[in-house]
């Protein structure tokens, strides 16, 4: 409207026309406020992904330590089997080799209690809750 349009209009026309652009403007602060509203949450979103792209990085550095030390643990955990499983083939062999050579032998084994051989024991005339074995 022109200026002289404004100025044929009654008072009660130009409250109402003033009337009608209040409710336009409420409307339209609401949707300002809406929208800003909107903005603002989308912000937070944008910062919350940032904080969980970062979030999830630290978690996947942590969980690669975590792998790497497991790994290293299972690798040092194998070294020490290896070298128990040598030291008893070690051992067992030793142990055999040493019954052959006891079982190859023709000297009797001594007596758990005197130390002597169960011939020597027999013939030293000690019989007292021993059985010499021959």
């Amino acid at each position: 409207m022109t200026d002289k349009e404004f100025k044929r209009l009654t008072r009660s026309e130009l409250i109402e026309i003033i009337h009608e652009y209040q409710k336009r403007e409420a409307a339209l602060q609401e949707k300002v406020d809406a929208l800003s509203a909107e903005v603002a949450d989308k912000e937070q979103r944008i910062a919350d992904v940032g904080s969980v792209s970062a979030a999830t990085e630290t978690l996947n550095k942590a969980l690669l330590q975590t792998m790497q030390t497991a790994y290293q643990y299972l690798e040092s955990v194998k070294t020490v089997c290896a070298e128990k499983e040598q030291q008893a083939n070690a051992l067992l062999e030793q142990a055999k080799q040493q019954a052959a050579e006891t079982d190859s032998s023709d000297t009797p084994a001594p007596t758990p209690n005197t130390g002597k051989s169960n011939e020597n024991y027999a013939k030293s005339g000690n019989k007292s809750n021993h059985r010499s074995k021959r």
